[in-house]
């Protein structure tokens, strides 16, 4: 998970989302604010799906700002592997299998 911390007396995580450290690839990878989606709503996952799932706001994260300071957290959720037999499982099918960020957002707040 990656949040955004917003701004104020009391930080909290303002926006956040999924992304992906897949274990084929020793857990290595990016999430570029502003640009990449969530963990399963990226364009290609809808193609590999076979349907388009009712977008929700805040699946991609807005544009950063120039000349403005960020203060980003980072957070692990480690989940159960659903299906121990395969190598990996597409990001559209992990998807449905986490919980809504929103309520849990606030764990990796402080």
């Amino acid at each position: 998970m990656i949040g955004i911390v917003a701004p104020g007396k009391t930080p909290k995580i303002s926006d956040a989302w999924y992304f992906r450290l897949h274990r084929e690839f020793d857990r290595t990878g990016s999430f570029v604010l502003g640009q990449d989606y969530q963990l399963g709503w990226h364009p290609d996952d809808f193609k590999e799906e076979g349907k388009r799932p009712k977008l929700s706001k805040g699946i991609h994260s807005d544009p950063l700002r120039p000349d403005t300071e960020y203060t980003v957290r980072v957070g692990t959720l480690t989940i159960d592997d659903p299906l121990p037999d395969d190598e990996t499982l597409p990001d559209w099918q992990l998807r449905d299998r986490l919980p809504d960020i929103n309520p849990i957002k606030g764990d990796f707040s402080s």
